[in-house]
């Protein structure tokens, strides 16, 4: 009886750690899925992030394109109108002639 109630504890105790065993196992795969699925939802996420950021910085550069074109247009403008003002033209010189000399330091006082 008691080789026989001893050959019994030992198959409980086998079973007992093939489950343990197994379950171990089973929880290292669910690990290493719930592992893999967060990296994979982590990686989308930088994706959506730099995708937004891109279509930004284009939003960006094209607003900035626009009014660079806007102050030229103007520019042009300006300068047109000062090309047909031939009155101004000694007095506008001698006031930038004045102004160059003030900023140069070259300056009467």
């Amino acid at each position: 009886m008691t080789v026989s109630l001893l050959t019994e504890l030992e198959q409980v105790e086998l079973d007992s750690r093939a489950r343990r065993l197994a379950t171990e196992a089973e929880a290292d795969r669910r690990l290493s899925a719930a592992t893999a699925a967060a990296e994979e939802i982590a990686a989308a996420g930088e994706h959506q992030v730099e995708a937004a950021l891109g279509t930004l910085r284009e939003r960006y550069r094209e607003l900035a394109d626009a009014q660079i074109a806007a102050a030229e247009a103007e520019l042009a403008q300006i300068d047109r109108e000062a090309g047909q003002d031939q009155d101004a033209g000694p007095a506008f010189e001698a006031a930038v002639d004045a102004i160059v000399a003030a900023v140069l330091g070259e300056a009467e006082v």
